[in-house]
């Protein structure tokens, strides 16, 4: 999502500097912009909720990942996970 600021940066700041330093050949069009991430943080219990009902209903995991702005796991990436422990149980008395 683009907003005001990053478009004034790019307009009065990167192209005087492009145009200072030799790049005078550069259009406006080709050049680099900044770009902000303006998305609101999520609410966490909501997300986590809703998860949860997505993995009962069985849906498929691209759209359910896609959906929710979750990015894929990369080969060899750590996970975030539930550690589950097991007690032993009791033995005869």
């Amino acid at each position: 999502m683009r907003c005001k600021q990053a478009g004034t940066l790019t307009r009065d700041l990167l192209y005087p500097l492009l145009k200072l330093n030799g790049y005078s050949d550069i259009t406006p069009r080709r050049m680099c912009r900044f770009e902000f991430d303006t998305r609101q943080p999520r609410d966490m219990k909501e997300t986590a909720e809703t998860l949860d009902l997505l993995v009962r209903s069985a849906v498929p995991v691209a759209w359910a990942l896609a959906e929710s702005g979750i990015p894929a796991v990369r080969d060899g990436e750590p996970l975030l996970h539930r550690r589950i422990t097991c007690r032993p149980l009791p033995g005869p008395a």
